[in-house]
């Protein structure tokens, strides 16, 4: 049956099967970039996504080449979606058996050879279930309205419900969940399923859901969790959550460990020569360890926290109310109880570590968690703050970089709001009077490397501070750093300048620890952070211009702390690579994965022109209705990262606003899809109606979403996602109207285009996710929204001038 002679109406199983089709999908992207971002890194694991929805656009472009494919609608839809159940368990079994460092690529055939099995592999199970739902709209297309609601309305479900699988089933199961989604879907594309039909759906399934149990993954060997197993550590404990994988690692023998090792032997006065503490590790998506130390009860065992920079803030403060931001194994709060903290509340994102310590391991590290003076929350830090009125004498974030990049597109670039200059603002909005900010971290300094964290913190504390209204932000900031290549450095802020009494002390400190300050706020002195502080406005442009790294100031609207390198300056500082997200290999990649996906985007754009130059081509204004269709693609995909983002701060939790905003964008889009086939005023008017409603909507967010989240933090959690999917709802309703309208007067001049207008909006969307984070790098997420806007109405607009062309 050829594709442009389709029945008009096709069996109602169509319905079913695209809804668990879509489920599978979504539930197999978001799952699975969990498990890459613990085998491989966070910037290679987005880097094998994206090939993967590549072949999943592809599948429209394929579709519209080879239109024989569609001679037999159920044969090929049911035998898709069995490849893609299938094609899970083949991802599952090679991520967890092949080896992969993707650093290793360009010097190692091997590991080449390595990733491109890993592209193939990963692209089966897109690439079927692509075919699945194109061939499904490609054969009714006057049913677009309602099969594109059920497509819209299954990747909901799945956005929705993955946080909660991962946590009852862990990541490998949640992953091979998507092959019984689409072992269903196979069942239901059939119209009259035999039992050998349904036989062989539930043995895929059944194959995936046992290989998803079975399997175990190790972190790259360049990871901390790997390296510490490459000194004798063992594994005592693991858990998949949907914010990072847990993992903690033990010595056999304590008695033999170098207790030197960890803070104690970086940050600590090199004239110390006592003893440090036994410790264990718990590692973040097998990386970004925090180091938990073996305590008695006894407070002599923590003399060595009284000879490391970590003690900096207690100088000024006796028997603080102190809050820690980022506990992880409990560091901090032993120095707070070391320096003899009055009160301790402690902030940790990932309730699993909370757990660790209060219980599982609360005889290893002193029961320090479930001490009378000590209060743990599992919140978001920022999101803590701002909803509670608490205020403190020390609020301390030290080395929280267990950073969880979103699943929302190409975050190849981890994005932390805890160190924006907006952050801050909050931190010193919760100090008492003479309180302290202190935020240490491990950072260069030597004539090569410049300490690029302090440099970018300095400038969001003098951006802070000069909102707040202070005059010379210079009298409020004192930078104190160990004496070593790789420093540890702890930066201090008050909302007042630091008195005579204040400096006294820490002198004192600082000349008995042979420590050395970076910035002083009684007088300027020799060091790229005192130029921040001191320099003019001509010093301080001049120092940033003329830096091959970026240190200006970060925000919540662009608040990538670790992006350092300029674009103008990555192909000279191109060697710096690594595994660390602080230096280059983040952007590299990036680049790498924009210029990867627009050639194969390109390639899959055009390649149907090759097989269908006669029918394609007498279409008349083709490329308007080309234009419409990839501007829907990246202009969706630009809107839904931007506004991931301002929900993350709002709902706590990255993981919170994945899935809310996922869920609520697509399901209401499914819903304006449904709304759309209603209505009865000529397509041509309605566009124009419909981006002027578009317009409003975004521009009304940008405005007013800021004092509605303020005026609503102290809600209840699941009040507040309550209130973040009504207030989604009219975008996501608008926004999908673009899709079905679209294809419905594409299908009205060539039922032949349909795939094709598939393909080039998957196609376009998988550009969109990378091209909107190099966007906000550059400017900012709101940025992001304003050139969604502009990208729509240039597709509104092709589409318009594509018809006036349309024969009468």
């Amino acid at each position: 049956m050829d594709a442009t002679k389709a029945p008009a109406s096709p069996p109602r199983v169509l319905a079913g099967g695209i809804f668990f089709a879509a489920f599978g999908v979504l539930l197999l992207e978001v799952s699975l970039t969990r498990i890459f971002s613990f085998t491989i890194w966070y910037h290679f694991a987005y880097l094998t996504i994206s090939v993967a929805l590549l072949g999943f656009g592809a599948a429209g472009s394929l579709l519209a080449a080879f239109p024989k494919l569609l001679d037999d609608p159920p044969k090929l839809l049911r035998r898709s979606c069995l490849v893609a159940a299938g094609g899970v368990a083949l991802v599952l079994l090679v991520v967890s058996l092949v080896p992969l460092d993707p650093l290793s690529v360009l010097r190692d055939r091997a590991q080449f050879l390595n990733l491109l099995i890993y592209y193939a592999v990963v692209t089966i199970p897109f690439l079927a279930s692509g075919l699945a739902i194109a061939g499904a709209l490609t054969v009714a297309p006057e049913r677009v309205t309602r099969l594109y609601f059920l497509d819209l309305l299954g990747g909901g479900l799945a956005c929705f419900l993955v946080a909660p699988l991962i946590w009852w089933l862990a990541t490998p199961v949640t992953v091979s969940l998507s092959a019984t989604a689409f072992a269903i879907a196979a069942i239901l594309f059939t119209p009259k399923p035999s039992l050998r039909a349904i036989a062989t759906a539930v043995v895929a399934a059944l194959v995936a859901v046992a290989v998803g149990a079975s399997v175990d993954f190790t972190p790259g060997k360049n990871k901390f969790i790997s390296i510490h197993m490459s000194t004798g550590a063992k594994p005592i404990f693991k858990r998949w959550t949907p914010i990072n994988r847990v993992d903690a690692v033990a010595w056999p023998d304590e008695s033999k460990q170098d207790t030197n090792k960890g803070y104690r032997g970086w940050g600590a006065s090199k004239l110390y020569k006592g003893p440090g503490l036994n410790f264990r590790m718990i590692g973040y998506d097998g990386d970004s360890c925090a180091s938990m130390y073996k305590f008695s009860g006894d407070k002599h065992e923590l003399e060595w926290f009284h000879h490391h920079v970590f003690k900096a803030p207690y100088v000024l403060r006796e028997r603080p109310d102190v809050l820690i931001i980022g506990v992880g194994g409990g560091t901090d709060i032993l120095n707070a109880i070391a320096n003899d903290a009055k009160s301790v509340v402690g902030v940790e994102l990932n309730p699993i570590t909370v757990e660790l310590g209060k219980g599982r391991y609360a005889d290893y590290n002193g029961g320090i968690f479930n001490r009378p003076e000590v209060t743990m929350v599992a919140a978001e830090g920022r999101h803590y703050l701002r909803s509670h009125e608490g205020k403190y004498d020390i609020v301390e974030i030290n080395s929280v970089d267990t950073l969880s990049a979103l699943s929302s597109g190409a975050y190849v670039l981890s994005e932390s709001y805890l160190y924006t200059s907006d952050a801050v603002s909050d931190y010193l909005a919760h100090l008492k009077p003479n309180g302290v900010f202190a935020m240490a971290v491990g950072d260069f300094d030597t004539p090569t490397w410049r300490p690029r964290h302090t440099l970018r913190l300095a400038s969001n504390v003098r951006r802070a501070l000069l909102q707040a209204g202070v005059k010379e932000p210079q009298r409020n900031v004192v930078v104190v750093a160990s004496h070593e290549g790789l420093a540890m450095a702890h930066t201090l802020v008050k909302n007042e300048p630091f008195t005579a009494e204040d400096m006294a002390r820490l002198d004192a400190y600082v000349s008995a620890e042979d420590f050395v300050y970076w910035q002083r706020p009684d007088r300027r002195i020799e060091h790229d952070v005192a130029t921040i502080f001191w320099g003019t406005d001509a010093e301080r442009e001049a120092f940033y211009a003329k830096e091959d790294l970026n240190f200006r100031a970060t925000t919540d609207e662009s608040p990538f702390f670790f992006n350092f390198y300029k674009w103008s300056s990555l192909l000279k500082r191109s060697g710096e690579l690594d595994s660390a997200r602080t230096f280059a290999t983040g952007q590299i990649v990036l680049v790498i994965m924009l210029v990867q996906s627009i050639v194969f985007a390109l390639l899959l754009i055009l390649a149907p022109l090759l097989r269908l130059r006669g029918s394609l081509e007498r279409m008349p204004r083709r490329s308007g209705y080309v234009l419409y269709f990839a501007s829907l693609g990246l202009g969706f995909i630009f809107l839904e990262i931007s506004f991931i983002q301002r929900f993350v701060l709002y709902l706590g939790y990255p993981t919170y606003a994945l899935s809310v905003v996922l869920f609520s964008l697509l399901s209401f889009t499914g819903i304006g899809s449904f709304l759309s086939g209603r209505i009865t005023v000529p397509y041509e008017r309605v566009l124009p109606r419909l981006y002027g409603a578009l317009a409003a909507i975004a521009i009304g967010y940008l405005v007013g979403l800021t004092p509605v989240f303020n005026s609503t933090l102290g809600v209840s959690l699941p009040g507040r996602i309550a209130i973040a999917i009504a207030l989604l709802a009219p975008l996501g309703i608008t926004l999908g109207m673009f899709f079905p309208i679209g294809i419905t007067l594409v299908a009205d001049v060539s039922r032949q285009f349909v795939p094709w207008a598939w393909g080039i909006n998957g196609c376009a969307t998988v550009v969109g996710t990378i091209l909107a984070v190099i966007v906000a790098i550059t400017w900012d997420f709101r940025g992001v929204t304003l050139l969604a806007l502009a990208i729509y109405a240039a597709g509104v607009g092709g589409m318009l001038w594509a018809r006036r062309a349309r024969p009468v």
